[in-house]
């Protein structure tokens, strides 16, 4: 298996949470309290698998080159390194 995980700051986190909150279902509830930010936060990690992409998202990501980490990884379709781009 393979695993992208997503990192960012917890102030970034939070207010793009908030800012999309308004626009979500009502089943997602309400937006947790400072206490269940730092709780959420503080058991994140990732998954323990060998083939984890850490990719940091303050600012945009090249999806380009997550794609070809994730096929060179897998072994399967196209193969071109685009990371050189």
């Amino acid at each position: 298996p393979l695993q992208v995980w997503c990192e960012v700051p917890l102030a970034v986190a939070r207010e793009r949470f908030a800012r999309r909150h308004s626009s979500r279902h009502p089943v997602h509830g309400d937006q947790p309290d400072d206490a269940e930010w730092e709780q959420r936060w503080a058991l994140a990690e990732p998954l323990p698998v060998p083939d984890t992409l850490h990719v940091g998202t303050t600012q945009s990501v090249d999806l380009d080159v997550v794609a070809g980490w994730c096929e060179r990884r897998s072994g399967t379709g196209d193969t071109t390194d685009r990371s050189e781009k």
